[in-house]
């Protein structure tokens, strides 16, 4: 992903995936390269079987990330509430609400 080779990156996520489907950071890693070709609708796919395996703060600011890049502000509020309740402290979800509280 740093050298900015997301079709490639995408290409060997699925083989990952095709030998172990379980593979939860192979999976958030898939939808952060297809937001990052702003793909969103796919991105949210991926973090969203993610996030129903693991609920963790870093798969639900993945997600929120992609509901803002994609104009959905309900679903990106629906999440900031859910990522406070796992973890009010975290640093990007202070970042993502400073964000929103100075542009809305």
């Amino acid at each position: 992903r740093m050298l900015e080779n997301y079709d490639k990156a995408i290409y060997y996520l699925n083989k990952a995936l095709e030998i172990d489907n379980g593979l939860i950071d192979a999976v958030n890693e898939l939808a952060i390269n297809y937001a990052a070709l702003e793909n969103y609708d796919i991105a949210i796919k991926y973090l969203r079987k993610a996030f129903e395996v693991e609920k963790s703060i870093e798969i639900c600011t993945n997600l929120i990330m992609c509901y803002l890049n994609k104009g959905d502000l309900e679903q990106a509020q629906n999440h900031i509430d859910i990522a406070k309740k796992i973890d009010p402290e975290d640093e990007i979800l202070k970042e993502i609400e400073g964000y929103l509280s100075k542009h809305n």
